[in-house]
């Protein structure tokens, strides 16, 4: 019987041990578990933020008319960011042209640079009214030490076209029309 109430007291102290252990967790395994907190909250909040903005449906799912996207956890229906197609500021990236190699060293200016790609437009049949200038601003990134700009044209259709013009020659110095990184594909 000693025997026994030995090895149960050693069972127990051994519990015991084991219990302090799990007790001291690491500091990773606590970051762990904030950081399992915190994504918990956050899509709570998500879920009640959908919740406040869904119109009632039949059947859940999104309000008629509107897309879902995964947001890599789950589908939530897409914000309405009420664009219309037809509103200028809403087709405004797609109607912007970066500009490379400008010859800041031979005095190019955005007023001469705007006057000579109107110019070319027009004279090669590019702009959608030939008495009208399509190019709307120029603007040119002199404060940043380097030879680069951007312009905006008054249509997509000119925009496109004005992207012919890649290599125009501006104070014998071929500057590259381009659309910028952050454009977004009119297609889709």
């Amino acid at each position: 019987k000693e025997k026994d109430r030995d090895r149960d007291k050693e069972k127990d102290r051994d519990r015991d041990r084991d219990r302090k252990k799990k007790k001291k967790r690491s500091a990773s395994s606590d970051s762990a578990e904030r950081s399992r907190e915190r994504e918990k909250r956050r899509r709570k909040q998500q879920q009640q933020y959908v919740n406040k903005n869904r119109k009632p449906t039949e059947g859940g799912g999104a309000p008629a008319g509107q897309s879902m996207f995964w947001d890599g956890f789950q589908w939530v229906p897409r914000a309405d960011t009420g664009t219309n197609p037809n509103d200028i500021n809403a087709s405004r990236k797609n109607r912007r042209l970066y500009l490379g190699n400008l010859p800041y060293h031979l005095g190019v200016t955005e007023d001469a640079f705007s006057k000579q790609l109107y110019e070319t437009m027009r004279d090669r049949g590019l702009c959608n009214d030939p008495n009208q200038n399509p190019v709307l601003h120029v603007w040119f990134a002199r404060d940043k030490g380097a030879n680069y700009g951007f312009c905006e044209i008054s249509s997509m259709e000119e925009t496109e076209r004005a992207l012919q013009l890649d290599g125009m020659v501006v104070l014998g110095v071929p500057v590259s029309i381009k659309r910028p990184n952050d454009a977004v594909n009119p297609m889709g």
